[in-house]
């Protein structure tokens, strides 16, 4: 099954929830930050809307789930 692209800002960028969680766990990893800081990071650098990020990890279940699991270390 085929996942919807979500335009993420004015310039009609789109990415994928799998994209998006490759985008950030790469930011993370390459920068030693954890996912949530990754994915705020993110979020700033493209002026993007809070619900819309949201969305993007709502959509991924694996994203979400590594997420929680740093909150809770």
């Amino acid at each position: 099954m085929e996942e919807d692209p979500i335009m993420v800002d004015d310039d009609l960028k789109v990415v994928t929830a799998a994209e998006f969680n490759q985008i950030v766990t790469k930011f993370s990893e390459e920068n030693n930050i954890s996912l949530l800081d990754s994915v705020e990071h993110y979020m700033l650098t493209n002026e993007i809307e809070p619900e819309t990020i949201g969305s993007l990890i709502q959509r991924s279940q694996s994203l979400k789930a590594r997420i929680k699991e740093e909150a809770e270390v």
